[in-house]
């Protein structure tokens, strides 16, 4: 009985923290997070006082965002990232001759601007910035900066196209049947 009670008091606190986007935690935590935030309960925030989140902005599940003591992130408003993106802002060494775990590490910021939109799966390495209006395709790894309003993918990630303005979008776009 007391196990199926926890189970039950479990559900409602996932429900609670879905519901909420987790913030109840997490703004007291963040150096600074705008109005609307949304972060869902399985997202991960390590160094959470050097992250700024902008208005508006969306958190999937399984996210994982690293900032580090030379690493500050800055994600900025209307932000959507998809499930399972990694935004890590230290590295590895990789000297050879050493242990990889014995070398000293490279932080970087990493700043990812307005209206901006990363597919599941993606990484951002340290010292990345990502410009206003990009897309960034799923399974990407961004290891450069993006200019404003491409439409990126790869590994590494690289300018595929550049996002055409609505009316535009609209009129090159197939046409509905009317069936």
């Amino acid at each position: 009985m007391i196990r199926v009670l926890l189970e039950v008091v479990k559900g409602w606190a996932y429900l609670l923290a879905l519901i909420t986007g987790g913030n109840f935690v997490r703004r007291a935590q963040l150096r600074r997070m705008g109005k609307n935030v949304k972060i869902l309960p399985t997202a991960f925030l390590k160094f959470p006082r050097l992250i700024e989140i902008g208005d508006d902005t969306f958190i999937n599940h399984l996210c994982s965002i690293w900032a580090s003591p030379g690493g500050p992130i800055v994600i900025g408003s209307n932000v959507l990232l998809g499930p399972c993106v990694s935004i890590i802002s230290s590295n590895h060494g990789t000297a050879a001759g050493e242990l990889i775990r014995e070398q000293p590490g490279r932080d970087a910021a990493i700043r990812i601007g307005d209206d901006v939109w990363i597919g599941a799966n993606c990484v951002i390495t340290a010292g990345v910035t990502i410009g206003d209006g990009v897309v960034v395709g799923a399974g990407a790894v961004v290891t450069r900066d993006l200019p404003a309003m491409s439409i990126c993918g790869g590994v590494p990630a690289r300018v595929l196209a550049y996002r055409a303005v609505a009316r535009e979008y609209h009129e090159i776009s197939p046409k509905k049947s009317a069936s």
